[in-house]
């Protein structure tokens, strides 16, 4: 990571994330401790389709829940609306990061060949 320029950004009071060429720090800060973790950039984008499937499953569950019921109330047919919109955002982003992980490898060749 030495001579490679690097972006720090705050994420909230206990979180701050630095990227740095491919390689992904970040701190968790909860005062007396700082938690520190690295993480390698294109690990991070090939997991965290995983860690975002995990989500969709646990809301594509909550909507089955909610179609399961013989009558839903009002707030539940709000709450599976929402509950479908989020799941179809995952979906979306999901498809983003595995497109992403691959630009990423590629880059990575490139940088090689030069």
């Amino acid at each position: 990571m030495a001579g490679e320029e690097t972006l720090k950004l705050w994420l909230g009071s206990e979180l701050m994330v630095e990227v740095s060429g491919y390689d992904l720090l970040v701190y968790i800060i909860q005062p007396p401790r700082c938690l520190q973790a690295m993480v390698m950039g294109e690990v991070f984008l090939k997991k965290l389709p995983l860690i975002l499937k995990a989500l969709r499953s646990h809301i594509e569950w909550r909507i089955e829940r909610l179609r399961g019921k013989e009558s839903l109330s009002y707030g539940d047919r709000e709450r599976l609306e929402v509950l479908e919109k989020m799941n179809k955002c995952l979906s979306d982003i999901i498809l983003y990061l595995m497109n992403m992980a691959g630009l990423v490898e590629k880059l990575k060749e490139l940088d090689r060949s030069w």
